[in-house]
């Protein structure tokens, strides 16, 4: 079953935060170590973010196979559902306020990168 997830980072000097879906593993104990360890800048944040919403996050954002897709994924490599399954690039933009007060979202957790 999925723990569903936001993952985002404020954009300096702005109240607005960018931010994508993550679908699995989102619960704390999962995520903040992957996050704390490989996504811990904001130009690194900024990079996961750019890829759109994600199926499942993992060390490395990029493969090293051609072969690397939704249906065989490379240990390791996160899944995106905009490259590795060709859905629809999606990032959502908003202020922090409602990243932090949408009640509406269906994510459990929200997670977001502040320099």
């Amino acid at each position: 079953m999925a723990t569903r997830s936001r993952v985002g980072y404020k954009v300096p000097g702005t109240d607005i935060v960018r931010s994508v879906y993550v679908h699995y593993d989102g619960y704390p104990s999962a995520r903040l170590p992957i996050l704390h360890e490989y996504f811990n800048t904001l130009d690194k944040v900024q990079e996961l973010v750019s890829m759109g919403d994600i199926s499942v996050i993992a060390s490395k954002i990029h493969p090293t196979t051609d072969t690397h897709s939704f249906d065989i994924q490379e240990n390791d490599v996160c899944v995106f559902y905009h490259r590795d399954r060709k859905e629809p690039l999606n990032l959502i933009e908003e202020t922090e306020e409602s990243f932090w007060n949408n009640t509406s979202s269906s994510e459990e957790f929200l997670y977001m990168f502040e320099e």
